[in-house]
């Protein structure tokens, strides 16, 4: 039986990436055509170097006391990251849909605050854009977050808290309308 046989009979979720990570690891010559190969396209290996840039350069940014430089750079660098990596066509098909364009708008212009030097408004504008693009996805990642083997139930009684299920409810109020709620 060669790895690649071993790797397909192995079910699971973390037992797959973990045997996928120990086949490659003993096998160079695997890994080298999995990573080398057009499996990620260049503009995304492109997109998750930005997203990577973009998230360094807004911590150092938070960590500077809001230092407005950074945050736009990293704002700018995040932004042109994940384009790249959802694609320019799927991102403008997500970002521009009637339910969404109220997020959108509200996160454009707290982007424009950042870059215009009032950092500290810019960020709480994004923040509350971000709320009305994603905020329905919060309880999907709720779940996800309590699905992890070992990890989810250490956190379930955090996530499972009367203060952090107000929180998160009060942030899907916040939402944008998706949709299916729009129809609704």
């Amino acid at each position: 039986h060669s790895d690649e046989a071993r790797l397909l009979r192995i079910r699971g979720g973390s037992e797959a990436a973990f045997a996928s990570a120990s086949l490659m690891a003993a096998n160079p010559q695997m890994a080298k055509q999995f990573f080398g190969s057009n499996l990620i396209s260049q503009p995304r290996k492109i997109g998750f170097a930005l997203i990577a840039l973009g998230i360094l350069f807004s911590f150092l940014g938070f960590m500077l006391f809001l230092n407005r430089t950074l945050i736009g750079t990293g704002n700018l660098m995040l932004i042109a990251g994940v384009i790249l990596v959802a694609g320019i066509e799927r991102s403008k098909a997500f970002l521009l849909q009637w339910e969404r364009v109220r997020g959108t708008s509200i996160f454009a212009l707290g982007v424009f605050l950042v870059l215009r030097g009032r950092a500290r408004l810019g960020v709480l504008v994004e923040l509350f854009g971000i709320l009305n693009l994603f905020g329905n996805f919060i309880p999907s990642l709720v779940a996800l977050l309590k699905s992890i083997p070992v990890l989810g139930p250490l956190i379930a009684p955090i996530l499972d808290a009367p203060i952090f299920t107000r929180a998160v409810d009060l942030a899907t109020q916040f939402a944008g309308p998706t949709a299916t709620t729009a129809d609704a």
